[in-house]
């Protein structure tokens, strides 16, 4: 009975875990009117945009012409 919870728990934090990713993956879609700031609202802030934004939302946040390399750079040293 033990060993059933526990493998009950372990996928179930396993789908949980999936679900959130998938979610995460699909708040911001792309197109041509995409800008920065719907990209850092999307993750909840600059710092946490930073580190878990894909390839194609950091060609958005490069192009930006607020984007300020020395934030991007303290952001991942600390």
């Amino acid at each position: 009975m033990i060993r059933f919870l526990q493998n009950t728990f372990i996928l179930c934090a396993l789908f949980i875990n999936c679900a959130t990713n998938v979610i995460a993956q699909s708040e911001v879609e792309f197109s041509e009117n995409i800008t920065a700031q719907k990209i850092f609202d999307s993750y909840g802030g600059f710092d946490h945009a930073v580190l878990k934004m894909t390839k194609e939302e950091w060609a958005v946040v490069r192009a930006w012409e607020g984007f300020d390399e020395n934030a991007y750079l303290e952001t991942l040293v600390n």
